[in-house]
């Protein structure tokens, strides 16, 4: 009877012989995290940690079976028949859209049957892991108003491991990875991740005819629906790994659940699942747990989760662009020129408060006031508190803003683009306004240029829709071509992204 090895876990002598023959070296781990935790504990989703931001964890896993001997097709016994491992991680954003992560992975209790009868030796129950190192960067962010999240990362495992213990491969394995996601209101976020293992094959048996006794480059596609916000949040991630040798694939299911304690940036995590298919080092079952801590950004204080307004004072809860310490109504969507509260109409004459030269009594016309027979005095400068013509140029004293990735215009700038209308209305004498929209740098110059774009005609079509003459407004895009702070930050980008007016046809 020919001995040979196939499928799950592929391996063997180089003839049968009653001399014990070590297995060969290579990494039998098949599972790596993602360091910055974002989105997925293990796969990534397009997302890197903020600038200065860190993330440190250590895992505990153990895996069932993840290498196994046949004989004639009948499994004979484990090699690997179980397996503890430590996992260190690490993450450090170094700018806001770029990551570095390492993973030194630690074999501390290895198991298998006794195959000497086989001539197959007993691996090292104890030893290093291949240590990986890695850069994601991002391409695309939803909260700068891109339709998702996407990212790259470049990943190298270095051969410096244990070779007894099935802790590294021959030679450095290159490991390209491409993440995106989408978080859906405040609840549901859904990622995709697809990649490779590239590193140099290993032939596990000395018999060439048959075709699943290979390791060596892998891809791998995952998939993600995760849970978003404050507390408990729970994942289930879907792994396939298709091999680009001659071996068998595996596929994975891993749920897992994560906590926050409440203060100090620390989180406790779990995961656990089953592994299908032949693939070496796809076990049978895998579980994991750990902690993990973030000293730079505790979960009491980032902007997706709860917490008291009182304890987070430099964060936005109402997303209006005022900081909850600045915003006199920090739970409502408001304006600047109101302290972050919501524009009202409070003497019921269908002109709001900020654009009601009367607000405290019923009036008619576009300020709001009672209709009187006497000539009105010439309009002044200075119509709303929001809007002012200086030396002949349209100042606006808030921000236009518009639905994320979109050029809808948001009603929380509806008071200010009236208030503009109606002070256009009332000069005449600025008989051509240019409205220049500009972006931030992020993602590409052409998405940038046609973005902005999108946004000075959807303010052009209000300000048309609002009285203004079609033939007095002229919108442009200027992209990020004309940026008026430093796009290093995130507090500059938002600066960036804005909408000006001018009557200077030289812009």
């Amino acid at each position: 009877m020919t001995r040979h090895v196939i499928a799950v876990l592929c391996l063997f002598l180089a003839a049968p012989t009653l001399a014990q023959t070590s297995v060969q070296t290579f990494d039998l781990e098949r599972l790596s995290f993602n360091p910055g935790a974002k989105g997925s504990l293990v796969l990534g989703t397009g997302q890197a940690l903020s600038k200065g931001a860190l993330r440190l964890s250590l895992a505990a896993q153990y895996q069932h079976n993840p290498l196994l001997y046949h004989v004639d097709g009948a499994v004979a016994g484990a090699v690997v028949g179980s397996r503890l491992s430590a996992h260190l991680v690490a993450a450090y954003g170094i700018t806001d859209w770029l990551e570095l992560g390492l993973q030194l992975p630690v074999t501390l209790v290895q198991t298998g049957s006794d195959l000497s009868a086989q001539g197959i030796a007993r691996v090292d129950g104890v030893g290093l892991g291949s240590p990986l190192v890695q850069g994601q960067f991002t391409i695309l962010s939803q909260k700068r108003g891109a339709p998702m999240d996407l990212g790259g990362v470049i990943g190298l495992t270095l051969p410096i491991g244990s070779g007894g213990s099935l802790g590294r491969d021959t030679g450095v394995a290159f490991v390209p990875r491409v993440g995106a996601g989408r978080t859906f209101g405040a609840k549901v976020r859904l990622g995709l991740e697809v990649g490779a293992v590239i590193k140099q094959s290993v032939n596990l048996s000395s018999y060439p005819q048959h075709l699943t006794d290979e390791v060596g480059s892998i891809m791998t596609v995952g998939a993600v629906v995760s849970t978003v916000g404050a507390g408990l949040r729970g994942e289930l991630n879907a792994r396939a790994l298709v091999p680009l040798t001659r071996t068998s694939p595996g596929f994975e299911l891993l749920a897992a659940a994560r906590y926050p304690l409440m203060s100090g940036g620390f989180e406790l995590f779990a995961a656990a699942g089953p592994g299908f298919g032949r693939m070496p080092g796809i076990p049978a079952f895998r579980a994991l747990a750990g902690f993990a801590w973030n000293p730079s950004l505790a979960p009491a204080c980032q902007e997706e989760s709860g917490y008291a307004l009182t304890d987070c004072p430099a964060l936005d809860f109402d997303r209006d662009g005022i900081s909850n310490a600045a915003d006199a109504c920090p739970e409502v969507a408001g304006v600047g020129g109101l302290q972050g509260c919501a524009d009202k109409d409070d003497d019921g004459d269908g002109v709001m408060n900020l654009a009601d030269a009367c607000p405290a009594v019923k009036g008619a016309g576009a300020d709001g006031c009672v209709a009187v027979e006497a000539p009105v005095a010439a309009p002044v400068a200075v119509v709303a508190p929001l809007v002012v013509i200086e030396q002949q140029q349209l100042t606006i004293k808030e921000e236009i803003f518009f639905a994320p990735g979109t050029s809808t215009v948001l009603a929380q700038s509806f008071a200010l683009l009236k208030q503009t209308a109606a002070l256009l209305n009332a000069h005449p004498e600025l008989a051509k306004v240019q409205i220049l929209g500009h972006t931030d740098n992020q993602g590409s110059r052409d998405s940038n240029l046609a973005l902005s774009l999108r946004w000075a005609d959807a303010v052009r079509a209000f300000l048309i829709n609002e009285g203004v003459a079609a033939s007095r407004l002229l919108a442009k895009g200027r992209g990020p071509d004309q940026p008026i702070a430093s796009n290093d930050s995130a507090a500059g980008r938002e600066q960036n992204r804005r909408v000006e007016f001018t009557t200077d046809s030289s812009n």
